[in-house]
């Protein structure tokens, strides 16, 4: 049987971790490292950035469809409390964190010879405006990783025929979902992916069923699976459908370990670094790839060891930024702070 309690710290405990690695995400050094055919670096960044990284994502639906069935029978009603909750979580620091990317775009155009996107702030048409909030970034908002956001949105509307459909279908609904993703059914709807990991949390929130593997043979064979999937996809067929598995093996893998180790005694929950997750996800981008373009300036010409200097060193100036901005705003400016977290506490 689960430990509420050991379960919700562990939700809290990776949620600071996680938003690291998405931030190696987005340092936008790739085209660099590509270029400069640096390929030791590029084994180590594709295994950091787009393997273990990218469980981060799929990692945050399962936790969002997990926690919005959590601790409750849900029902009509439910829904209703569940999606006005949301408009204040969601809905309004997803608007304010794009429409501050746009004002930073706006004064950079203004003060700066430097153009990031053609088209100029000023010359933004109606079309423009709706997509600043949609995909005007291949697919994306302005402030390109809040798409999480915008789709779990997206997801929070549906939930309730999420719902339904998990009740009278149980596992078979989310096994579909996984099933069209990892094998490219064609004609795949919008978002499959995203509603795969959110509708399996979901089922494990509804079936109130265990998903936190704590003895040493299912961890370790977890582990065992997770690795040996991304390895093979870093080194060997990207084409492999299965590998694709790696990141439901991950997720099991990864409660389960800090599972344990909060049970046991032998990690705990940094608050400050886990309230602060989600502003860091919305902040990071407005500056990292700045920083990046930056370092790689200024240190100049470019070896394979300072490549990875600047690949380790850009996500750990992006963190400590970010933290000092979070701890002055949630300091001094408690009612800011409170409106760009959506008055998360």
């Amino acid at each position: 049987m689960i430990n509420k309690q050991s379960l919700s710290q562990t939700i809290d405990y990776v949620r600071f971790p996680l938003i690291v690695l998405i931030i190696f995400i987005h340092t936008g050094i790739e085209p660099f490292s590509a270029e400069l055919g640096y390929t030791r670096f590029n084994y180590l960044r594709h295994f950091v950035t787009d393997e273990l990284a990218c469980l981060g994502v799929p990692l945050f639906f399962f936790i969002s469809g997990f926690l919005f069935f959590y601790n409750s029978e849900f029902s009509f009603e439910v829904y209703k409390k569940k999606l006005k909750s949301r408009v204040k979580t969601l809905l309004v620091p997803y608007i304010i964190w794009n429409l501050v990317y746009v004002l930073l775009k706006f004064l950079s155009e203004t003060f700066s010879s430097v153009q990031v996107e053609s088209k100029m702030v000023k010359d933004f048409g109606v079309v423009d405006w709706l997509q600043v909030f949609w995909n005007i970034r291949e697919g994306n908002p302005i402030n390109g990783p809040l798409w999480f956001v915008r789709d779990l949105i997206i997801m929070s509307i549906l939930s309730y025929i999420f719902y339904y459909l998990i009740k009278k279908l149980n596992f078979i609904f989310p096994l579909l979902l996984l099933m069209l993703w990892v094998y490219e059914a064609p004609c795949l709807p919008p978002f499959t992916w995203q509603w795969s990991f959110f509708v399996l949390g979901a089922f494990f929130s509804i079936t109130k069923m265990d998903f936190v593997y704590t003895d040493n043979r299912s961890l370790v064979f977890s582990t065992l699976m997770y690795f040996f999937l991304i390895l093979y996809s870093t080194y060997c067929d990207t084409d492999f459908y299965l590998y694709k598995w790696d990141r439901v093996f991950g997720i099991f893998c990864v409660f389960g370990w800090v599972y344990k180790g909060i049970e046991n005694g032998r990690i705990s929950v940094n608050k400050f670094l886990a309230k602060s997750s989600f502003f860091i996800f919305c902040f990071h981008y407005l500056f990292e790839e700045r920083i990046t373009m930056t370092l790689m300036n200024k240190l100049a010409p470019v070896s394979e060891v300072v490549m990875l200097v600047i690949y380790l060193s850009v996500p750990a100036i992006v963190v400590l930024v970010s933290l000092g901005v979070y701890y002055i705003l949630t300091r001094f400016m408690p009612g800011v702070s409170a409106i760009l977290l959506g008055s998360r506490k």
